[in-house]
């Protein structure tokens, strides 16, 4: 699994699991590139099949996208296709957003 968090067309953090043992930057770059230009993705919670082969050898991933603010986002990307991972990655990316706003790392008012 690998995990983002954007702001402001930023990548701030990238963490992986050990099932996945390096990120290509040119993967990072789709996954920004999808995102900020589709108006949709940063509007509501997403759910949607990724094909990034740097991430996963067969390819086909399912990504999972939530934006809190209009500049910051959680992204989850998992090679399992249960359905069940969109609640568990809606339950976690609520949790980051809860402790980044509580303990005030952003400035969400100013990000423009």
């Amino acid at each position: 699994m690998l995990t983002l968090i954007l702001t402001n067309h930023e990548v701030v953090l990238i963490t992986l699991s050990d099932a996945v043992n390096s990120v290509q930057y040119s993967d990072v770059l789709l996954i920004q590139n999808l995102i900020f230009t589709s108006d949709s993705l940063k509007q509501t919670e997403s759910w949607l099949p990724i094909c990034l082969t740097g991430i996963s050898d067969a390819g086909y991933l399912q990504m999972y996208c939530n934006f809190f603010e209009p500049n910051f986002g959680v992204i989850f990307i998992t090679e399992s296709q249960e359905n069940s991972y969109f609640m568990r990655f809606c339950n976690q990316s609520r949790e980051i957003y809860e402790v980044i706003y509580s303990e005030n790392f952003f400035l969400f008012t100013s990000l423009n």
